[in-house]
């Protein structure tokens, strides 16, 4: 536990809560075939198998994939993890397990202080663990090529029976905690590829869950921006923060690229 983790005498309902409300929204998803938005709070991806930290108490998104191998037989889970923070209660759960793929993009060198590029997993779970670390500043033109040519080729060849998205808001660069730039057009459009690719390998199961986000504006008009691009009513979404901070960075991207051929073609 951390000083920003402290317990009340609520705390502990409150999380159970949060951790089922995404469990429910996974396996609704599972059954109908169809999109979840999970709005959770506590978040949940710093929660590690015996300990908690930054804000979360239960590993909602961890949960949730176990529920689903264990009560619909999913054999198969993909997390994609897109806060600012690496998920590194996450990213310990399934460091030794290739049923579940854990991809993260965070910035490098911030709080929990996890989550290089040359962690892949371990034993068997080799390979299976996806850490993209960003520098400060990346945005729009990074995560687009990191997204087009590492995170959706490996979701790809990964073939989950279910997408599950760790979705932070506190990469957006109105958010006061860190400084990478993605605006909010920016992120609909990578939440919407994932949503894509999930129609195609995953039968249209995909989930996403609330994690970080501190400007309430910026997290406002993502989810609306999101949820109406998930009904078919995209282009009625309005944006204050659509501004472009980044065009690319190709040599960031060709680090990933080389770590990762090793276990996968990108």
């Amino acid at each position: 536990m951390d000083p920003d983790t402290f317990h009340d005498t609520e705390t502990y309902d409150i999380a159970l809560l949060a951790a089922g409300g995404g469990a429910t929204a996974a396996l609704w998803s599972w059954d109908k075939k169809e999109p979840a938005v999970a709005l959770l709070r506590p978040p949940g991806h710093h929660a590690g198998w015996d300990y908690n930290g930054g804000f979360c108490y239960f590993n909602n998104i961890a949960l949730a994939a176990k529920l689903l191998q264990r009560d619909r037989r999913a054999g198969r889970v993909a997390i994609v993890d897109i806060d600012v923070h690496h998920g590194n209660g996450t990213h310990d759960i399934f460091l030794k397990d290739p049923s579940v793929l854990y991809i993260s993009t965070h910035q490098w060198g911030i709080y929990p202080g996890t989550g290089p590029l040359t962690e892949v997993g371990h034993g068997e779970g080799e390979g299976f663990t996806v850490n993209l670390p960003m520098s400060s500043g990346h945005g729009d033109g990074t995560f687009r090529m990191t997204f087009e040519d590492v995170v959706v080729p490996i979701l790809k060849q990964f073939r989950p029976e279910q997408i599950l998205v760790s979705l932070g808001v506190d990469a957006h660069y109105m958010d006061p905690l860190a400084s990478l730039s993605l605006s909010s057009p920016g992120y609909v459009e990578l939440l919407m590829q994932l949503k894509e690719l999930a129609d195609r390998v995953c039968e249209g199961r995909i989930t996403f869950m609330l994690e970080g986000g501190y400007h309430l504006e910026a997290l406002t008009e993502v989810f609306a921006g999101l949820c109406l691009s998930l009904v078919g009513r995209g282009e009625e979404a309005t944006y204050r923060y659509g501004s472009v901070m980044d065009s690319g960075d190709s040599a960031h991207l060709k680090g990933f690229r080389e770590q990762l051929s090793s276990y996968w073609r990108v």
